[in-house]
């Protein structure tokens, strides 16, 4: 019977991957889930004058944005409701809230604050063509983060700005909860493949912005062969890994003739 039971399991655990393999799997890079865990880990670390000052600032937050925590969140507007919440349900807020506004900065939001687009990334140079490898280039400022007038800067002046509008507690409570959110968020960008790197040959050329963070490349999967397949059109299985990294809701399929799409 052992024998036997064995041989179940092995047919069970192939038969997933049959179907693993056979049926449409959807993929998700970052996204809201990533953002989400990037923030519930984050929290873990706070010191307890952190923990309580954040706290305060979401329940402000909850009070200024009822509809968004009822729609997104209606767990962490409970707790902000109440009067008093001990240690323990402090630190649950805090995981949960901090989880909850980790999206926020993203669309429909970014779309309607068109300025804040360049906020969620950074393009430091690499040239993957180099004569004897990749060519890395070393951040710089000036030429990172150029003010666009309709799009904005980038991810690191934004955090500039930000993070002493948090810290001054004479700044509005609400201002200062706006800039806790976009803080959350830009952390987790900066923790995002692809959003700390473009593929360009020159640097130094402003208007050349590269593969502007993987999105102007195709990669290929579940392809027997790759051999002349590098610059053709749609391919069974192509994606381009910065839509997967940068939109946050790419979808893949593992079947011919299918193409992700943010």
């Amino acid at each position: 019977m052992p024998g036997r039971s064995r041989f179940t399991v092995t047919k069970y655990v192939l038969l997933c991957a049959v179907v693993i393999l056979v049926a449409p799997i959807h993929g998700s890079a970052w996204g809201d889930i990533g953002h989400r865990i990037v923030a519930r880990i984050a929290s873990r670390y706070l010191n307890p004058q952190a923990r309580a000052a954040i706290v305060d600032l979401l329940r402000v937050d909850s009070k200024l944005n009822p509809s968004y925590y009822s729609g997104s969140c209606p767990d962490v507007l409970q707790l902000a409701n109440k009067t008093v919440l001990t240690d323990a349900e402090a630190a649950t807020f805090t995981e949960r809230g901090l989880a909850c506004i980790a999206s926020w900065a993203d669309p429909p939001l970014k779309k309607a604050r068109l300025y804040t687009s360049n906020w969620h990334f950074v393009d430091i140079p690499v040239n993957l063509r180099g004569p004897n490898g990749p060519v890395l280039s070393s951040f710089e400022v000036a030429r990172e983060c150029r003010m666009n007038d309709k799009y904005g800067d980038c991810a690191f002046l934004a955090l500039k700005r930000l993070d002493p509008v948090v810290a001054n507690q004479k700044e509005l409570a609400g201002s200062r909860a706006e800039a806790l959110k976009f803080i959350v968020h830009i952390i987790g960008d900066l923790h995002q493949p692809l959003h700390c790197i473009t593929d360009k040959t020159d640097p130094n050329n402003v208007d050349d912005h590269g593969d502007v963070g993987g999105n102007k490349k195709i990669v290929q999967f579940n392809v027997l062969t790759w051999a002349g397949n590098a610059n053709r059109g749609s391919r069974r299985g192509s994606a381009t890994p910065g839509a997967a990294c940068r939109s946050g809701r790419p979808r893949a399929r593992l079947l011919p003739s299918r193409r992700l799409s943010p």
